[in-house]
C-alpha cells in the first residue's frame, strides 16, 4: 500500500524509500525519503501537476522558489 493512500511515481520509489510526510501545500507534498542504495536521507517535494492545471503561473512560481 502506498504511503498516505497515494501511488507515487515508480521513478521515485525505485530510488527512494518514502518515510514520512513532512509538509503539505496547495499543490505539493514534502516527504522525508531514504536513498535505497546509500541510506542517505533527503527531503523531496512532489508537485501534483493535475492540481495545477490552468494555474501554470503558480507552477512557475513554485519552481522559482525551489531554485532559490
Amino acid at each position: 500500500m502506498p504511503l498516505f493512500g497515494k501511488k507515487h511515481d515508480a521513478r521515485v520509489t525505485a530510488k527512494y524509500h518514502i518515510k514520512d510526510l513532512l509538509g503539505k501545500g496547495a499543490f505539493s507534498e514534502v516527504f522525508r525519503v531514504q536513498d535505497r542504495e546509500t541510506s542517505v536521507q533527503y527531503a523531496i517535494k512532489i508537485i501534483d501537476k493535475k492540481a495545477l492545471k490552468g494555474k501554470e503561473e503558480a507552477l512557475q512560481n513554485e519552481i522559482g522558489v525551489l531554485r532559490k
